[in-house]
C-alpha cells in the first residue's frame, strides 16, 4: 500500500510542476517528483512494474509517431 501512496504523491507533485508557470518552480517540482515516483515504483509488486513499463513504452511510441 505504501507504494501506491508514494506513486500518487509523485504524480501529484509532477502534475503541480507542469501546471506552474514559473520555470524555476517547474524544474524544482519536477526534480522533487523523481524521488517519490522512483521509490513507489521500485517498492511496488513485479506485476505493476511490468505493466507500467509496457504502458510507458506504448505512450512513448505514440509520442514518437506524432512528432
Amino acid at each position: 500500500m505504501a507504494h501506491c501512496i508514494l506513486f500518487l504523491l509523485g504524480l501529484i507533485t509532477l502534475w503541480t510542476g507542469i501546471r506552474t508557470a514559473d520555470e524555476v518552480h517547474r524544474l524544482a517540482l519536477a526534480s522533487a517528483a523523481v524521488f517519490p515516483l522512483g521509490w513507489g515504483y521500485f517498492s511496488s509488486p513485479l506485476l505493476f512494474q511490468c505493466l507500467s513499463g509496457i504502458l510507458i513504452i506504448g505512450v512513448y511510441q505514440i509520442y514518437i509517431s506524432y512528432s
